[in-house]
């Protein structure tokens, strides 16, 4: 009876720790990828140089929060040289988005209460001023505990010529 006992216990200690071990793999941390190559005035671009003031860059996102459900997304930008704008937003609409925190025009998304764990969007850049120094800052939060994920992409702009 003791052996039984203990064979029992063993047992259940191997089971929950195998349970433990899967919800730790589950908990990743959100990424912020291309969904495809950007576009500069309306062409496809796999490099991206120095912009020119006036100039609009597309820049096609997947946002992934794999096995955790996506909170919000945060964009940030020198708005005394740049602006920033998202393109058929309207489309994700208020299923995804939650439309008592969106504040697009100052780059803050928050996504519904739902379990949304990826979501395309598209984000255009527009250099309004020359800067050699502009940048996009991205912040990217999710349920998980390794959350938020951030990224940063240094966008420089010439004058006109």
């Amino acid at each position: 009876m003791k052996k039984l006992l203990f064979a029992a216990a063993i047992l259940g200690i191997v089971m929950l720790n195998s349970c433990m071990q899967t919800n730790t793999q589950n908990d990743i941390a959100p990424q912020i990828q291309y969904a495809s190559n950007p576009t500069l005035n309306g062409v496809a671009i796999s490099n991206l140089d120095t912009l020119t003031v006036g100039d609009t860059l597309l820049l096609p996102l997947a946002l992934y929060g794999y096995y955790n459900p996506l909170a919000s997304l945060k964009v940030t930008n020198d708005t005394a040289v740049s602006k920033i704008s998202f393109p058929g937003i309207s489309a994700l609409g208020s299923i995804i988005l939650s439309n008592d925190s969106t504040n697009l025009a100052n780059g803050y998304l928050y996504f519904g209460a739902g379990t949304f764990s990826s979501v395309q969007l598209v984000l255009q850049y527009v250099p309004t001023k020359p800067s050699t120094t502009a940048t996009l800052k991205f912040i990217l939060s999710s349920t998980s505990t390794y959350s938020p994920a951030t990224a940063q992409l240094s966008l420089p702009a010439k004058a006109k010529s």
